[in-house]
């Protein structure tokens, strides 16, 4: 375990933090790390639906945890939006610009997923995904739409 180790030497020799610590080594072994933190928040998603995307394969859970992704972008940049409205500089925009891209991915995924759930259902599973994809995923998943290259699983 020196991966475990290493984690230990950055972290305080506090016994809570050590805790968390030990609990974060095991999520690594169940899941593969993807690069986005936002907040502090690791985000993951399982190794089957990272295989999944690898193969151009696109499951539910892939979609949802795609789906999941979006939101805190399109609620972030639309609080920034918001924030900056009377700025006076061309802030506004640039958030407004990245909102509604998002809002666009969103309905992509949203439109592969309505001929099997209806929109209440993806709404309720979007909010209770636990496994959230990578900005760099969903822009993946997004090309493979775009191209048309992919298979529904």
């Amino acid at each position: 375990m020196p991966i475990l180790q290493g984690f230990q030497r950055l972290f305080p020799k506090d016994k809570n933090r050590e805790i968390e610590v030990k609990n974060y080594w095991i999520c690594l072994q169940k899941h593969i790390i993807i690069g986005d933190n936002i907040k502090g928040d690791w985000l993951f998603m399982t190794k089957q639906d990272k295989e999944n995307l690898q193969n151009k394969k696109l499951t539910d859970s892939l979609l949802f945890s795609c789906l999941a992704a979006c939101e805190p972008v399109i609620s972030k940049n639309a609080y920034l939006e918001k924030k900056w409205a009377n700025c006076g500089q061309s802030y506004n925009g640039c958030y407004q610009y990245e909102r509604q891209l998002w809002m666009g991915y969103r309905e992509k995924l949203r439109s592969l997923l309505l001929p099997i759930y209806s929109m209440k259902m993806i709404i309720q599973m979007t909010k209770s995904c636990k496994d959230k994809a990578s900005k760099k995923e969903v822009l993946e998943v997004i090309s493979l739409i775009d191209k048309n290259d992919y298979e529904l699983v």
